[in-house]
């Protein structure tokens, strides 16, 4: 029994004027190491872009500023990077066996237990994100703000030992992400045989388990 992975995706686009773009976005995601029951999930997204420099207020700001555009998205996505048959329990084989009169035999024995309710780890993420552009963009401005809440971790749990196996993969947990990133971008120099372009990004980032 090979891993499988099925996916089915729609999306819409939608623009108004140069002005108002939207985004919606939906995908299910099947993965069969996955329990029975579990392995499908369902990860919606949208976003929304609105370009301001292209408002009529705007007009008068053309000359020295090239863009103005807000952006807000949010979405779920899925992770299934775990390994093949850990939702099952699994036999192995006594490989020395017993001698039983003329015969040798071998036994089977569990040695992971199974766990019928594991399914997709999940994190919702939310982003706004101011952009400007100067001079032609000469000069470019990005300031993001986001936040990512995953839970139903995939994680290998630690079993009680009177169990008789150590340990399992499992949904537990949950962690949080916040930030802030500004990004400043200069091009210096544009010429066919020399180029000068200068970068600087300054972050802020917390983790925590909740």
């Amino acid at each position: 029994w090979m891993h499988q992975r099925y996916s089915v995706l729609a999306r819409g686009n939608y623009s108004y004027g140069g002005r108002y773009h939207f985004t919606l976005t939906g995908r299910a995601d099947a993965a069969s190491n996955f329990a029975r029951g579990h392995q499908w999930a369902f990860f919606p997204a949208a976003a929304f872009k609105w370009t301001i420099s292209n408002e009529k207020f705007m007009k008068g700001t053309k000359s020295w500023l090239s863009d103005m555009s807000l952006r807000i998205s949010g979405g779920r996505s899925g992770n299934d990077s775990i390994g093949r048959y850990v939702s099952q329990m699994l036999l192995t084989t006594n490989s020395s066996g017993w001698l039983f009169g003329d015969s040798f035999e071998v036994s089977y024995y569990p040695n992971r237990i199974n766990n019928p309710d594991l399914t997709w780890e999940k994190t919702d993420s939310f982003n706004v994100g101011l952009d400007l552009s100067f001079l032609k963009d000469k000069i470019t401005v990005s300031l993001e703000g986001y936040m990512a809440y995953t839970k139903d971790l995939l994680y290998n749990m630690q079993n009680a030992t009177i169990t008789g196996f150590g340990s399992r993969v499992a949904n537990i947990g949950s962690t949080e992400n916040k930030g802030v990133e500004l990004t400043v971008t200069s091009r210096n120099i544009s010429r066919r045989n020399f180029q000068w372009t200068t970068n600087l990004t300054v972050a802020h980032n917390s983790s925590k388990v909740t």
